[in-house]
């Protein structure tokens, strides 16, 4: 029994869709994007989850936000013998390659690390060889990048803090 070939049908595009704009169409997986200027966007996700809003009390930012069941929190002496629970709400993740590289800074991990020793985002060491990165920090330094686009340029203070700490 011989095998038959399918015959490929190609159907023409037509001229409706080939006279829209680039601009008109949504492209997959960016239906629901958000236009704001990066630096709104980036205010908005250093944002702390949850915010104080009386003594002791904690609400989510959104109205809708998620509660996280869990956090890290430090004791706050309220002065009469009492404490209260203030939650830390600092992204940290282990500074490696890998996450250099998910940051935008493939084979810079070094780079990363200058300004974190320049101070201009936190990154704390934890154990010998083992680096944290608070990401609030990184986004705050984003944002001030976004907002200054002369933050470094020649003879800038944040260009002579980083030029320091490289030897």
């Amino acid at each position: 029994m011989k095998k038959q070939k399918k015959k490929v049908v190609k159907t023409p595009v037509t001229r409706v869709m080939a006279s829209m704009k680039y601009t008109d169409r949504t492209l997959p997986g960016f239906e629901n994007y958000d236009t704001r200027p990066v630096v709104d966007r980036l205010r908005e996700a250093t944002r702390p989850m949850m915010a104080q809003v009386a003594p002791g009390k904690f609400a989510p930012w959104k109205a809708k936000g998620k509660v996280q069941e869990y956090c890290l929190c430090m004791w706050h002496d309220n002065g009469d013998g009492t404490y209260s629970p203030i939650p830390v709400n600092q992204r940290l993740l282990r500074l490696d390659r890998e996450l250099a590289s998910l940051l935008g800074f493939p084979g810079q991990y070094a780079t990363l690390r200058r300004l974190g020793v320049a101070e201009m985002v936190e990154i704390m060491p934890v154990a010998p060889h083992c680096y944290f990165i608070n990401l609030d920090s990184w986004f705050n330094h984003l944002r001030r990048c976004a907002e200054n686009p002369e933050i470094w340029s020649e003879g800038s203070k944040y260009l002579r803090a980083y030029r320091s700490v490289i030897g």
